[in-house]
């Protein structure tokens, strides 16, 4: 799906069905949005086989797209828990890793529909050069879902190196606190001694 600010570093993803006819493609999806393929270059389709193979090959470039955009994400949240005591940028790094969990579903259940079509190339009217640029497109997907899976295991790998961080970064803030704590402590105790009754008769 299409990201907005509203989602709130989730990255979600949608399902569409794509019915093959001899004269003529059904597409069905449940969004309201603007579909993910852009067909601005239509006239360079030429059969309903080319519009089926354009869906698949805008979909995994709306992928590594979303995907470059998750890696910087986690970039920058990285170098924000480095030096943070609260948890707010650590539960931003799960929100994307349960994205990363939706894209890898989305991706392998792409690559279930892309053999299964290459299976069934004759049956679907794929010619030749069909084929060759489904295999492209099978190529794209799987090192796309290679990508993905290396950004899950590494988010997965750092969150509790990243969580002992920011324990640390707090740990840390307590000491120095402490240590100002024992500097003034003597001067707290000069402070209530002269407030006492009893310090006058000491001094007299």
């Amino acid at each position: 799906k299409n990201y907005s600010s509203a989602d709130n570093l989730i990255f979600r993803v949608t399902s569409m069905g794509v019915f093959i006819y001899p004269d003529r493609l059904i597409i069905v999806s449940g969004r309201e949005e603007k579909a993910v393929w852009e067909m601005e270059r239509a006239a360079r389709l030429r059969d309903l086989q080319d519009v089926v193979l354009r869906v698949a090959a805008s979909t995994i470039a709306h992928f590594l797209g979303h995907l470059k955009v998750i890696n910087m994400l986690t970039d920058s949240l990285e170098e924000k828990v480095n030096t943070s005591m609260a948890n707010e940028h650590l539960l931003s790094m799960f929100k994307i890793e349960k994205s990363l969990v939706y894209y890898l579903n989305g991706i392998n259940s792409n690559t279930v529909v892309m053999e299964k079509l290459r299976m069934n190339a004759r049956k679907c009217g794929l010619n030749p050069e069909h084929v060759e640029l489904l295999d492209d497109i099978i190529i794209d997907n799987s090192q796309c879902n290679k990508q993905a899976e290396i950004y899950s295991n590494i988010l997965t790998g750092l969150m509790d190196a990243r969580g002992s961080i920011v324990n640390n970064n707090l740990n840390l803030l307590i000491k120095r606190l402490t240590i100002v704590s024992v500097v003034f402590m003597p001067l707290n105790v000069l402070a209530s001694m002269g407030g006492m009754s009893e310090f006058g008769s000491w001094t007299a």
